[in-house]
């Protein structure tokens, strides 16, 4: 989580809803909190940007992606810094999978993610770019 704000802070983002968004971009998904409880304690951009970045669970992870392309720059930096920390967390603990996914499809789909956001931050971008490449080499 605090990785997730650190990777964004040091790849320039300053704007404090945008790094509160990343601190909360799970909640929704993992926790009994919903968007409008964001919205009450931390304003509407927050719920917003968690929004964008919030997974339903009956959405395919094709339209996922879809929902991803159409967020704005923050949202999709803020899913780069997420999945560069995932990556790196499970190429460090040398883990078979993540959550339920083997790590070859996590990769994937990482790699699909990389597309999708890349153009909302170059420096994130490039280090996600090398996690999955450095993970896919040690598979």
């Amino acid at each position: 989580l605090l990785r997730v704000v650190e990777r964004l802070r040091l790849a320039g983002e300053r704007a404090s809803d945008v790094l509160s968004a990343a601190a909360l971009h799970d909640v929704v998904e993992d926790c009994d909190v919903t968007l409008e409880e964001i919205s009450d304690r931390f304003g509407p951009r927050v719920a917003w940007l968690v929004g964008d970045l919030t997974r339903t669970k009956d959405q395919t992870f094709g339209e996922f992606l879809d929902q991803l392309r159409r967020s704005s720059r923050e949202a999709r930096a803020i899913k780069l810094s997420d999945r560069l920390d995932n990556v790196r967390e499970m190429r460090l603990f040398g883990v078979d999978t993540f959550g339920d996914m083997p790590v070859a499809a996590y990769l994937a789909q990482s790699s699909d993610v990389l597309e999708k956001c890349g153009d909302a931050s170059r420096v994130l971008a490039v280090a996600l770019s090398a996690e999955i490449e450095k993970s896919n080499a040690v598979m």
